[in-house]
């Protein structure tokens, strides 16, 4: 229910006037009052609102009245408070068309609802003490402002709505959490935009920080774009800037500016507005540029400088490069040397290569160069995807020493079995050390080095060589080719003189391996198992034998399973 003392009026449009005069106008808890027209209160009167209240027209609260309640203000009309309003926890919701909230006294509400039609309009300054729901309406604060300060980072709401202000306005939140605050700035003016920013705290301490959107060439405003500290930043954007200022508190935060990039282009950094030590644009360093949907951003971290509240997007002058890779390089290297840069935008690359040949390139981040002389050097500059020019690289200097060159002979023919040795013999230039692989796990350190290999098989040799500047050269030949297989020789002279005093049978990766000889008269004088034979001329009591013929039978089976199993004679001649 609710009580009130009242005087209905009527104007000649026939629209209701309900004047408070100093009486209390009540509405409790379940309960509605609708007024089709306006509300003044007037002369100390005071309206207590704890159900809704619902307004076809003003409100005007006057000076030495009051307003209060916790319930519904549904409002069509303009908001106009000259007198004492007490937000308590009720609701303001503005759901006619282009409404106005003024009067001569700030107005703190507790949740304000903009809805309805047209443009919500400020020509005063207000706060929301709990929540701001833009829905899909502009809330325009003109020269003042609008501060939220609840410091829940969910206490601005909005589907399609902003906030555009111009001069001394802005938007302001309250912040104690390290979490991204949105400030949803735009402007209605042609061409309209909405560019909002978001602020990070980096501590839970309370701060409060104001936003305002300038949909205007910052040239315009007294802050030139052809002054800027050309070391950091080359192009700045001719269509819009922010004015962002921490109003209270002294810790650093996060700034995140969001653009359009198919309306406004791309851009990498931004630039801050300072006077210290001569009045132009500077870079606001560390920033890094974040691929978000639906829209871009660039975001300064960890800021701490508020001293000027201009802000602008801006591209940067790429960094001078760092070339990364071998300094000393070795003559005979063959199109095998790199070299990286760390990107700072992702431009492209323009090498200057004196003492060698570029080979190619990698995204042009790095490339490969085939150096021609005793001595060369790289120098490059980057330029960024929109144009900006780099400062050149240091020369990176590049020392091409002496190679060796390897080569090498062997006394190998074919064929050669298990256990035969090969001689190499070394005929590099410029070599002092030596490394041979026999393709069978061993290897030698020796400038001739001999090899026999145990097993058949094809074997390639491999001789790498190093000089005194650590440069290598490195020659194969292609195979050694180790036979499977039995040798036997029919003729042998065992009479002491060193030459041809055995009856040898050679065998090369035999599995199984027998052999029995026989005189004339069938009586076996020598007998072995052994893989390679070499009979004396004694038979098995370690007396000489005769002059003559024996008869041989060998069995013998390869690792491979062919069989070599043979008989035969052999002559011994003393």
């Amino acid at each position: 229910m609710f009580f009130f003392a009242l005087l209905i009026s009527f104007n000649n449009s026939s629209a209701q006037l309900v004047y408070n005069n100093g009486a209390l106008i009540f509405a409790d808890k379940g309960s509605s009052i609708f007024v089709d027209g306006d509300v003044e209160n007037a002369t100390s009167g005071d309206i207590v609102i704890d159900g809704t209240i619902t307004i076809n027209d003003n409100i005007q609260n006057d000076a030495g009245s009051t307003v209060e309640g916790d319930g519904q203000y549904l409002l069509y009309g303009n908001w106009i408070n000259n007198g004492f309003f007490l937000p308590d926890t009720n609701l303001v919701s503005l759901l006619g068309t282009n409404q106005l909230i003024t009067g001569t006294e700030v107005t703190r509400f507790y949740d304000l609802n903009c809805a309805g039609a047209g443009i919500k309009t400020q020509t005063i300054t207000a706060y929301s003490e709990h929540s701001l729901n833009l829905n899909d309406r502009e809330l325009a604060t003109g020269l003042n402002y609008m501060m939220v300060s609840n410091p829940n980072v969910n206490a601005i709401q909005r589907t399609t709505g902003f906030v555009s202000s111009y001069g001394t306005g802005y938007l302001g939140r309250a912040t104690n959490v390290v979490s991204p605050y949105l400030f949803p700035v735009g402007s209605d003016s042609v061409p309209a935009r909405y560019r909002p920013v978001e602020i990070t705290p980096t501590t839970t301490v309370s701060d409060s920080f104001t936003v305002c959107f300038v949909n205007n060439d910052a040239t315009a405003d007294g802050y030139d774009r052809t002054l800027f500290d050309d070391t950091t930043l080359c192009q700045l954007n001719p269509n819009y800037f922010h004015k962002i200022q921490r109003s209270s508190g002294v810790n650093p935060a996060s700034i995140a500016i969001y653009y359009d990039q198919a309306a406004d282009g791309i851009f990498y950094g931004i630039g801050q507005w300072k006077t210290i030590p001569i009045p132009e644009w500077y870079g606001a360093l560390p920033d890094v540029r974040n691929l978000t949907v639906p829209m871009n951003n660039v975001t300064v971290q960890a800021y701490n400088d508020f001293s000027s509240e201009p802000f602008i997007l801006a591209n940067l002058v790429p960094q001078k490069p760092d070339i990364n890779g071998k300094s000393i390089l070795c003559s005979n290297a063959d199109s095998n040397i790199i070299y990286f840069v760390d990107s700072l935008q992702g431009g492209s690359y323009n090498w200057t290569i004196t003492g060698g040949t570029l080979v190619s390139a990698n995204n042009n981040d790095s490339v490969t160069v085939d150096w021609t002389g005793g001595a060369g050097s790289l120098t490059i500059f980057e330029t960024s995807p929109t144009g900006c020019v780099g400062p050149p690289s240091a020369p990176f200097n590049v020392v091409i020493n002496p190679s060796p060159t390897a080569a090498f002979t062997s006394n190998y023919t074919t064929p050669i079995f298990a256990g035969d040795v090969i001689n190499f013999v070394d005929h590099s230039q410029g070599a002092e050390f030596w490394n041979w692989l026999f393709g069978d796990s061993t290897s030698s350190a020796f400038e001739y080095p001999s090899h026999q290999w145990d097993l058949p098989g094809d074997y390639p040799v491999t001789l790498i060589v190093t000089n005194s500047f650590g440069c290598t050269d490195t020659t194969v030949y292609d195979f050694i080719n180790v036979d499977e297989g039995v040798i036997v020789n029919n003729v042998f002279t065992p009479n002491g003189d060193g030459f041809n005093d055995f009856f040898v049978i050679k065998g090369s990766g035999l599995d199984l391996f027998t052999v029995n000889i026989y005189d004339r008269w069938g009586v076996m004088v020598f007998q072995s198992t052994s893989k390679n034979i070499s009979w004396d001329g004694k038979d098995q009591a370690g007396n000489d034998v005769a002059d003559g013929t024996y008869y041989y039978i060998l069995n013998a089976e390869g690792i491979s399973g062919k069989s070599y199993s043979q008989k035969g004679y052999v002559t011994l001649l003393r």
